[in-house]
């Protein structure tokens, strides 16, 4: 009887876990003061920006809105989701500094339509 009790307990624990929400996809600046977090809503994808943990751009949709044909700003789910960083310094010809630092963080998305003509789009998200 108690491993039959041990085996709901197990089986309790297990459902729970799995009915957690995943984290969104996200990329933070180097300095981890702007963070962009990205998403797909009913089809829809999107993303928002913080900085400092105060949002300054709320959700916003991505997509094209295409005359006499299929729109693509819907029916899509996340394929793949990549995130990479890139530095370099490059030196200028000319301006008030010599040297510019080229630091960022990248997030890249993979979307796939769900329905429609099976198209598939990259998004990427660079620059912080």
């Amino acid at each position: 009887m108690k491993k039959i009790y041990g085996y709901l307990l197990l089986l309790f624990c297990l459902s729970i876990i799995s009915c957690a929400k995943a984290p969104l996809p996200q990329a933070t600046s180097p300095d981890k003061k702007i963070l962009l977090e990205a998403g797909v809503e009913n089809g829809k994808a999107y993303y928002t920006v913080k900085k400092n943990n105060k949002t300054i751009l709320g959700k916003s949709f991505l997509g094209f809105t295409l005359k006499n044909m299929e729109s693509l700003d819907k029916d899509f789910e996340i394929a793949d989701v990549k995130n990479s960083s890139f530095s370099e310094t490059w030196t200028q010809p000319w301006g008030e500094e010599l040297n510019t630092n080229n630091t960022y963080n990248q997030l890249e998305l993979k979307l796939e339509r769900e329905s429609g003509f099976n198209s598939e789009s990259l998004l990427l998200y660079s620059g912080i």
